[in-house]
């Protein structure tokens, strides 16, 4: 401790990344965090500045004092006044509630593979973006006169697709070097291994030997998948998530379902419901013969309306593979659309849950941009599962590819080196002169 205070008071930007990294720990122990991969590591963690806070209770605070004099100003008698007040009190309150709890619900995280940002509003909506690191292009600090006498700013993120912008966090700049560091930390590692697997092989390679880095390469390159059909799940399944053979496939939410088939549940209600009513001798405008042919023809539509609606939800599957993602959307004998994207193209995900229903059923769309295009699976339940998924799969080839493309260059160097050393090898030796013997000398040409 006696070298450590003057340490940070001498260097103000180690103080900053200190109380940064004391914040996350902090704050990690209460917050309840996203899923986060078993590889990866939590960096940084923060809510928006507490200043932002008390300016959001300014209207609650407005509303308090609204109440306050109006029940101080009106007679004793004046009832209606104080039940005025009170409830405008009651709605200040509830106000103010709202706000704590929004605010405690907003999340901005920076781990070892991605940044995330975890918005979620109650009542309303709840969204992630987030972004890979290696998708980073630069990363900025914005901060204004109270900001700066605050300590706190935004930190703008650009990525390929746009900008994720951490809005009101303390210690921005420590924020912004930490990203920035990681970053070029990853990279010199990187280069590291490269390095030291190249002279291993090269080690290998001259003694006649196969390696474990050899063997690796070999099987990493056969076990790298191939594009095949993805698996079909069965259509009269109500799974909503299916994996098998190395592919995720997902249906849309049990509720969406619900709504499709709605109408004709309700036909076929109205049918069973007449049939009912002509066996009980409640139709007595109609014979019983017509009564049936007419409650049968009725039950018949429904139940065809039900299955295609059934079966225009079953069709409709979002799937991700090894390699690509795929959207199917096929209706009953009529089109159907497959739309693929490859992993490597996808450059940010984000989850839009809206409505109460989707927040009560935990169901909502997941947005993968591709390009200019937007990649959406529609209704999935559990939709940060889904863009964990999605991410999982993204990091896992691009990982994949990496590898391979480091071993491919590693082993041309280590065929160069290689053949260079047989070539030096093979040459016929030197004199101690560093001439070759070609005889004895001839003393009529001078030295």
């Amino acid at each position: 401790r006696q070298h450590l205070l003057p340490l940070l008071r001498s260097h103000p930007p180690l103080r900053h990344t200190r109380q940064l990294i004391a914040h996350t720990h902090k704050l990690a122990r209460q917050a309840r965090l996203p899923e986060l991969d078993q590889q990866e590591v939590l960096l940084a963690l923060l809510r928006r500045h507490p200043i932002r806070l008390l300016t959001g209770l300014l209207p609650s605070a407005a509303m308090l004092l609204a109440a306050a004099l109006l029940a101080g100003l009106l007679p004793p008698a004046a009832n209606w006044g104080l039940w005025a007040a009170g409830v405008l009190a009651a709605l200040a309150g509830l106000l103010a509630l709202w706000r704590w709890l929004d605010w405690r619900n907003d999340y901005y995280l920076v781990t070892n593979m991605r940044v995330i940002w975890v918005e979620k509003v109650i009542g309303i909506y709840e969204s992630r973006h987030e972004a890979p690191l290696h998708w980073v292009l630069s990363v900025g600090v914005r901060t204004q006169l109270l900001g700066r006498w605050l300590g706190f700013g935004d930190v703008q993120i650009r990525t390929y697709t746009g900008q994720i912008t951490f809005r009101d966090v303390s210690h921005p700049h420590a924020l912004a070097a930490l990203v920035e560091e990681h970053w070029r930390r990853a990279r010199a590692a990187s280069e590291q291994v490269d390095r030291q697997e190249i002279l291993q092989t090269l080690r290998d390679r001259l003694e006649g030997t196969p390696t474990e880095t050899q063997a690796a390469a070999q099987a990493q390159r056969a076990a790298a998948p191939e594009q095949a059909a993805p698996p079909v799940p069965n259509l009269w399944s109500l799974e909503i998530r299916i994996e098998r053979q190395g592919v995720i496939t997902y249906r849309k939410h049990w509720a969406l379902l619900a709504r499709q088939v709605a109408a004709p549940s309700v036909l076929l209600a109205l049918g069973l419901g007449l049939a009912l009513a002509a066996f009980g001798g409640l139709l007595r405008t109609l014979s019983l013969p017509a009564a049936l042919t007419g409650a049968a023809l009725l039950t018949l539509g429904a139940i065809i309306w039900w299955l295609y609606r059934f079966i225009d939800w079953a069709n409709d599957l979002y799937q991700i593979s090894p390699t690509h993602i795929l959207h199917v959307s096929k209706k009953p004998l009529a089109s159907e659309v497959r739309k693929v994207a490859p992993l490597d193209n996808i450059l940010g995900t984000e989850v839009d849950r809206k409505g109460i229903l989707g927040l009560m059923l935990n169901y909502g769309d997941v947005v993968a941009r591709v390009g200019t295009e937007s990649f959406v699976f529609r209704g999935v339940f559990d939709p940060n599962s889904v863009q964990a998924d999605i991410v999982r799969a993204q990091q896992r080839s691009i990982q994949r590819q990496e590898e391979m493309a480091r071993a491919q260059r590693r082993a041309e160097v280590v065929e160069w080196l290689a053949a260079y050393h047989e070539e030096t090898a093979s040459r016929p030796p030197q004199s101690e002169g560093g001439h070759e013997d070609n005889g004895p000398e001839d003393d009529s040409h001078p030295a």
